[in-house]
């Protein structure tokens, strides 16, 4: 089966980012895929064959079986960067 990756700067995820900075927090991957699999995939990210992710270098690789699952997770996560916190619901 085919899966689908997006990548995103780790920098975005970080006080470096102004929407994080307003919020004083900085996200790790292990809180991206936690709110994922509760936000967009609907499974445990510690056991999933539906998504999953890592950190290489700078950036964070989120990977999914679908491709729906996919475009709603690219959404979900530009969300977070805009605004800090996941406020929208997929």
């Amino acid at each position: 089966m085919k899966e689908y990756t997006i990548s995103f700067d780790k920098i975005n995820f970080t006080k470096n980012n102004p929407s994080m900075k307003a919020r004083k927090i900085d996200l790790k991957l292990s809180t991206l895929l936690v709110w994922l699999g509760r936000h967009v995939v609907r499974d445990h990210h510690s056991n999933s064959e539906w998504f999953g992710g890592k950190e290489e270098d700078s950036k964070f690789i989120f990977w999914f079986k679908t491709q729906e699952n996919r475009d709603k997770a690219e959404s979900f996560l530009n969300e977070v960067i805009e605004n800090g916190i996941p406020k929208m619901r997929v």
